[in-house]
């Protein structure tokens, strides 16, 4: 069962789900998973799997810092810029086709 696991192998599990609602859903499934899916380092390893440090910058406003920002609302908006990035590509696609 997944609540026998140790943390560190839960943490990298989670690491390896891409989708948001597939973490929310992790996170959901009991009380230790939420714990889990909370803790910062957890959100800070999720940034560094799936986005680069100048995908980071890009959604950091003016005068904010990682710290401040949190690294669960970091992966918040990396993950909104980067659906906002793919739903532009595939309009530019549908629109002038493929090359």
């Amino acid at each position: 069962m997944m609540c026998d696991l140790p943390d560190e192998v839960l943490r990298h599990i989670f690491i390896q789900l891409a989708d948001h609602q597939d973490l929310v859903n992790a996170g959901l499934a009991g009380s230790r998973t939420f714990a889990l899916s909370e803790e910062d380092s957890f959100w800070r390893r999720l940034c560094m799997f799936h986005f680069t440090s100048h995908q980071w910058n890009s959604v950091l406003r003016s005068a904010e810092d990682i710290d401040s920002v949190g690294w669960k609302l970091l992966y918040g908006r990396l993950l909104r810029s980067a659906k906002q990035l793919f739903l532009i590509w595939n309009k530019l696609i549908l629109q002038y086709g493929q090359t």
